[in-house]
This record gives C-alpha cells, sequence and structure tokens, in this order.
C-alpha cells in the first residue's frame, strides 16, 4: 500500500510541476508547454532485478510472466502518447480546455493513451499547490528561479545576437 500512496504522490507532483513551470514560462513571455503523461505500463526491462528481491517472485516468475506481459503495452505502445503531446498542436498556458481540439496539447495538462484526461486527482488542478511544490522544491534543491535569472538573461542575448 506504502508503495501505491508514493507513486500516486509522484505522479502528482509531476503534473502540478508541469502546471506551475507553463504557469511560470507563460507569465516571463515564454512561449512553452510544459504538459505531465503517463505511457501505460511498459514490458522493459526496468523490473529485471525485482524478481531475485524474494524467493518467492523467482519461484513463480515461470507462471507470472506470461500471464503479467498480457497486461503491459510494448515500448513502442508506450512512446505513443509521449509523442502525441511532443507533436500534436500546442495551446498555451490559460487557454480555454473546452475549446482546445481533440488533438490539441494544452499547458499545464496531464495527457495518457494520446488524449488530455479529464478527472486526475482534485489538486491536480490548484495552482496554489502548485506554487507550494515549486518553494518546497526550490528549498530541497537550493536551486531558485531569482537565482538563475542572469543565466537565462545571457541565453536570451545569446538568442538575439
Amino acid at each position: 500500500m506504502f508503495y501505491r500512496a508514493s507513486y500516486c504522490a509522484s505522479k502528482l507532483a509531476n503534473v502540478l510541476h508541469a502546471r506551475e513551470l507553463s504557469r511560470r514560462m507563460a507569465a516571463e513571455g515564454h512561449q512553452v508547454t510544459a504538459v505531465s503523461l503517463h505511457p501505460g505500463v511498459i514490458a522493459t526491462e526496468l523490473a529485471r532485478n525485482m524478481l531475485d528481491a524474494h524467493w518467492a517472485l523467482k519461484a513463480t516468475e515461470p507462471f507470472l510472466k506470461p500471464v503479467v506481459s498480457l497486461f503491459l503495452r510494448t515500448p513502442y505502445e508506450g512512446a505513443q502518447t509521449t509523442l502525441f503531446a511532443a507533436t500534436a498542436p500546442m495551446q498555451p498556458w490559460g487557454s480555454d480546455v473546452s475549446a482546445a481540439g481533440a488533438t490539441d496539447v494544452v499547458a499545464g495538462e496531464y495527457y495518457a493513451d494520446c488524449a488530455r484526461k479529464v478527472n486526475p486527482h482534485s489538486q491536480a488542478y490548484s495552482d496554489t499547490v502548485a506554487a507550494e511544490l515549486w518553494a518546497y522544491s526550490e528549498g530541497v534543491t537550493g536551486w531558485s528561479a531569482q537565482a538563475a535569472a542572469p543565466v537565462r538573461a545571457r541565453g536570451a542575448k545569446m538568442q538575439q545576437g
């Protein structure tokens, strides 16, 4: 149960971070679209060492692996939502989500199965919680947007000149 709660909290943090990043970039006049997405459960080698963690898992591998694999996506299938988010027409932060087309990607939104998820966690749309998470992250990492301002200014000058 702890694993599921931690996983859900990390997904919520991804959604909130994308929303806050989109909001901040728009406020600074940048045309950047940040979204979060769930590619699905993919049949990769990511869990290859998990079976060694417990003898019971190792013992049941020959029986469980074929059954579990029926419910997993291939890496190709898993890449589709990421490709959709990277190539679809983008709608900037603050766009009317209900007016966006089915093939549009709206800044700050959450996507799965090549579509916008309509009802993620209730806190996923909280701009207050997103700003609090951003501030907490700055404190934990020691990084702040203000500290990075000179670097961004140099980058803007390089693009202009």
